[in-house]
């Protein structure tokens, strides 16, 4: 008997790739799952914006569609730092035009939290880069993007 499709694409995001070490293994899993909870979130953010005439936003998520489908594709060839700097570069992107957009009531900041717990857990350990890397993630939420009116 032949393993459902479901199981076959589950079992291909999970294996590590030729040529990086077991300690990578984790991350490489959080990493695969992550992208592709990362990536229907955006079709569905997708489908919304369009619905809402947001088009700006609609146009970015089209972006940000690709950009997590190439971290999956680039996980899998073993190309993970690439995969983190496209990861943070649309985060952080994603969440300033939408607050930009829709204010800060529509709670996109929270996201930036959750990318402090991303760049934490990967398994590369300059702790101090990362901690400086955080904190001009949190400045440039919070003092860059709050003088922005709102368009909405």
């Amino acid at each position: 008997m032949h393993p459902a499709p479901i199981q076959t694409f589950f079992k291909g995001l999970s294996d590590l790739p030729e040529g990086l070490p077991k300690s990578h293994h984790r991350w490489f899993l959080f990493s695969q799952y992550g992208c592709a909870v990362a990536l229907a979130l955006h079709i569905l953010f997708l489908i919304a914006f369009l619905l809402l005439h947001i088009n700006i936003l609609a146009l970015f998520n089209i972006g940000s569609v690709i950009i997590f489908s190439s971290c999956i594709a680039l996980n899998l060839r073993g190309r993970l730092k690439l995969s983190v700097v496209l990861i943070v570069f649309e985060v952080t992107t994603h969440q300033a035009l939408a607050i930009w957009l829709l204010g800060w009531d529509a709670g996109f900041q929270y996201y930036i939290m959750c990318l402090a717990m991303v760049i934490f857990f990967t398994p590369w350990k300059q702790y101090i880069q990362k901690s400086v890397f955080i904190f001009f993630l949190f400045r440039l939420q919070f003092h860059s993007i709050s003088p922005f009116p709102c368009q909405a």
